[in-house]
């Protein structure tokens, strides 16, 4: 959502967009793989890879390798666009594949993408201590009103706790 304001579109991958996202890391070649850490975004230029699909494809290997959640490419310096068979390969393994234009700085981007990130980290720390509190201390559970309600949870609906171990 915090994207929206930046030339930046998916192209591939649509299906993976699930994915959970920790950071974002800027990474130009094959060397990189071991500073991925796992659940980052990558963004590159493609200054070393160009529009070659196999380099691109074998990119996408290492960094998936690692754990990467998505993948924004730079176009228009280095490379143009972004090849069909990468398009297809991103749709097949369900990587999230973005076309970014050159035109884009890639520090906003990137404080954009903290941004969000650091927000959503927020939220949830806020709604896991409200729902501690509202669960743990209900008598005390209307100092989380104004919380709750500033997360969309308004009186006027019935809620239920729901817990439960996803592997």
């Amino acid at each position: 959502n915090k994207l929206k304001d930046f030339d930046i579109s998916i192209v591939a991958g649509e299906d993976g967009l699930n994915r959970s996202v920790r950071w974002y890391h800027i990474a130009e070649d094959l060397s990189v793989a071991d500073y991925i850490i796992g659940n980052e975004v990558i963004i590159t230029t493609g200054v070393e890879l160009g529009e070659d699909p196999k380099k691109i494809i074998e990119f996408i290997d290492t960094i998936c390798s690692k754990g990467t959640s998505a993948l924004i490419v730079v176009c228009g310096k280095y490379i143009s666009y972004i090849p069909d068979k990468v398009v297809e390969y991103c749709d097949s393994i369900r990587l999230p594949l973005f076309r970014m234009s050159w035109t884009e700085k890639i520090t906003n981007v990137g404080k954009a993408v903290s941004n969000a990130l650091l927000d959503d980290e927020r939220f949830r720390t806020n709604m896991h201590n409200a729902m501690s509190i509202a669960l743990l201390v209900p008598n005390q559970s209307r100092q989380n009103k104004a919380l709750f309600n500033e997360y969309g949870f308004t009186d006027s609906k019935f809620y239920s706790v729901i817990l439960g171990d996803i592997s």
